[in-house]
């Protein structure tokens, strides 16, 4: 299997899937066989986003459902304005997601929410004349209980700590898995233990604990774990767990 860029052959396919993000992002006619835009090219962004609005949506029964999440999960401010933002015309969502992991799990996830939030912010600069707002889809459906209980953190001593729940539970989806108040126990433990001391460490383990109050079960807990990250910077997060999606 061979690759072909710009009439030359790549005779290692992998070796080339690996550089492909790179590609993507700063040498785009090495990769554009496989993406139909560029990148960075706000007139290539502005044909995308008037074909995208070409289509019909069903705004007020999306609305309807997202509302749903919330009425669990309070929305502040900039997220209930961006949720109404949904209905009209003229607006697009910028959306990316993960499966609900514990304590929001690996730091790209929320890389993958700051970069939903910042595009919107750009493309709300440099389109004045539509709006854009950023959505986090929780993929609840997912099973892999191995990989979404379980989070690390970097210890007092610079040592790579795991933590993972006491859960038996297999091809479950995260919507069904709860914990039980001893774990909570458990995880404000390790918590305590390993943090570094900072000014936010009490605040940090006193919030989780008042969380925990709320609710034992692992999409939840994700959810309302994101939303007060994100809720200042309107990030609007859709459950995948209702039916009515």
């Amino acid at each position: 299997m061979s690759v072909t860029i710009n009439n030359k052959f790549i005779n290692n396919p992998i070796t080339y899937k690996k550089k492909l993000p790179a590609f993507y992002m700063t040498e785009y006619n090495k990769a554009e066989q496989f993406f139909p835009y560029a990148p960075y090219d706000y007139n290539v962004l502005a044909d995308v986003i008037k074909r995208r609005l070409l289509s019909k949506y069903p705004r007020d029964e999306s609305v309807k459902i997202i509302k749903e999440t919330y009425k669990y999960f309070s929305a502040g401010k900039k997220v209930t304005e961006n949720i109404e933002l949904l209905k009209n015309n003229n607006t697009l969502a910028i959306v990316t997601g993960q499966q609900p992991d514990l304590m929001t799990g690996p730091l790209y996830i929320i890389y993958k929410a700051l970069s939903a939030v910042r595009l919107a912010d750009i493309l709300n600069e440099k389109f004045s004349e539509y709006k854009f707002v950023p959505i986090f889809w929780t993929a609840s459906d997912d099973h892999d209980i191995e990989e979404m209980n379980q989070f690390a953190l970097l210890d007092q001593e610079n040592n790579f700590k795991k933590f993972s729940f006491n859960i038996k539970a297999e091809r479950v989806p995260a919507y069904r898995i709860d914990f039980k108040r001893q774990d909570v126990f458990e995880l404000a433990d390790f918590l305590k233990n390993n943090l570094r001391p900072s000014e936010y460490t009490e605040r940090l383990i006193n919030e989780l604990k008042e969380v925990f109050t709320r609710t034992l079960n692992l999409n939840q807990l994700f959810i309302l774990l994101m939303q007060r990250l994100f809720d200042d910077f309107g990030l609007i997060i859709i459950d995948g767990s209702n039916a009515n999606l």
